[in-house]
């Protein structure tokens, strides 16, 4: 991390940093960070694009990092608890010996933290069954926050963005085969090498969000990726997968057209001409990815989402999750104000014994486990951020700093979102992704905020010292 590159504070900036700035925020940018940011946020795709593959062999079979390490864990849980936080660490460090801006928002995560080993805590007490599951797909993905929000000022992220959509468009490219090859051949095996799961379908809808928020902040619309990466996320038709695509595109084109009229980023020309794009490329992937195998596929999507599998008296379109929630409404009316503590889980009985059921919903969750305290805490420290985000990404007037906020932030909502039906966040790539989406983002705020402050506090001395000394002028 010490091979570092520094700009004049002066003039048109690669990387698309301030373009008037005091010269203790002048642009920076570390080659070796930005290499080490672009690794991580690989790994986390790899790792959710591959997960089928990797589940048996990692959990059962023999991968010596999972037998001497206890409960299985999964390789990216390995690498940011152990080498990963180490870097971490260093680069945290390297960050407040060069006077880093101070990091806006970190009585938020602190409150996240707060409330996740407080009520882990008293889930062990209370005896909740699945505790450490909570603890490590909830709370300790967060704690790539503590480096990232650093890293996220050391780097130019709009390189390392670049990058990550470059080498995720064949990753995309390969899940289109593979999401094919499946209703081609009538199915495969879940540990098949081939085989899609809805994790890697997030982590692409992901990098997608990156690209689309491009495409609306700048003239590289670049329809020929938003086909590939389309294709890549609809292919496998995985039912949550496929409506996260969907709240993905809403949410990100909202914020473009909300956050962009301020400083004129998003251009209404450009934000019509991408929605035609869109409005043109999702329905020939529907049809493409439907159309396999004599609608092998639509028939496959039909069932997922109305049922139609099912007797008319069976056929129940939100797969049991009304039911469950309200089970998990009356556990919470028996302790309404701290709830049961982290682990409390609806599970049903098989012939390998109880087996945790997904609640599908993370609200709903919170508020049984965490009670209204928990909830009230989190609700607090939620909106107090995001709202800060979406107010300082309308002051933003480059685009080279827009794009990647928009595209991040746009994932985080849609994230957040679509945890009112589904159970996405706790999946360790995910959630690794999710967080340091958050973390990135929070640094560039900071340094805006800075700047900003910076910049006022010059023009008030210029203004004094032009007011107590008019020979200056």
């Amino acid at each position: 991390m010490t091979r570092m590159a520094t700009y004049q504070p002066y003039g048109r900036l690669p990387g698309g940093y301030y373009a008037s700035q005091a010269p203790s925020l002048a642009a920076t940018h570390s080659r070796a960070a930005e290499w080490y940011l672009f690794a991580c946020l690989l790994f986390m795709v790899l790792e959710g694009v591959f997960a089928s593959w990797a589940a048996l062999r990692f959990e059962t079979r023999g991968y010596v990092l999972v037998k001497i390490t206890p409960y299985k864990l999964w390789p990216s849980i390995q690498y940011f608890y152990t080498v990963g936080l180490v870097i971490g660490i260093g680069i945290l460090l390297q960050a407040r010996s060069r006077g880093a801006p101070p990091v806006r928002g970190t009585w938020c995560i602190l409150g996240v933290w707060a409330v996740g080993l407080g009520w882990t805590a008293y889930g062990v007490i209370q005896g909740t069954s699945s505790w450490l599951g909570d603890l490590r797909g909830l709370v300790l993905p967060s704690i790539v926050v503590v480096w990232m929000v650093s890293l996220g000022q050391m780097v130019r992220l709009p390189v390392v963005l670049n990058r990550i959509i470059a080498v995720t468009a064949w990753l995309a490219a390969f899940n289109t085969v593979r999401g094919i090859y499946h209703f081609a051949t009538g199915g495969l095996p879940e540990d098949h090498p081939l085989a899609a799961q809805w994790r890697g379908d997030y982590m692409i809808v992901g990098v997608y969000c990156l690209l689309l928020a491009r495409a609306f902040a700048t003239r590289q619309r670049s329809p020929l990726l938003l086909g590939i990466f389309i294709l890549g996320a609809l292919a496998p038709l995985n039912k949550p997968a496929v409506a996260f695509f969907l709240i993905a595109n809403v949410v990100v084109g909202l914020l473009a057209v909300y956050t962009g009229r301020r400083k004129r980023m998003v251009r209404i020309g450009n934000t019509v001409l991408v929605g035609i794009i869109l409005l043109v490329l999702i329905p020939i992937a529907a049809k493409v990815v439907t159309s396999v195998n004599r609608g092998a596929g639509a028939e496959h999507l039909a069932n997922r989402f109305l049922k139609y599998d099912r007797t008319a008296s069976a056929r129940d379109v939100s797969g049991g999750r009304f039911e469950m929630w309200q089970h998990c409404l009356k556990i919470w009316s028996e302790s309404p104000i701290v709830g049961t503590g982290l682990g409390m889980k609806l599970v049903r009985d098989s012939s390998r014994g109880p087996i945790p059921l997904p609640i599908h919903n993370l609200y709903v969750q919170l508020l049984m486990q965490t009670g209204i305290a928990g909830c009230s805490i989190l609700l607090l420290c939620g909106v107090s951020w995001l709202s800060g985000a979406v107010r300082t990404l309308s002051s933003e007037s480059t685009a080279e700093r827009y794009w990647p906020r928009l595209g991040m932030l746009g994932f985080v909502f849609a994230l957040l979102a679509g945890s009112s039906y589904g159970d996405a966040l706790p999946v360790r790539s995910v959630a690794f992704l999710f967080w340091s989406y958050v973390a990135l983002d929070a640094g560039m705020q900071s340094q805006l905020v800075a700047q900003t402050s910076l910049s006022r506090a010059t023009q008030y001395r210029r203004k004094y010292a032009t007011t107590a000394h008019p020979r200056l002028t």
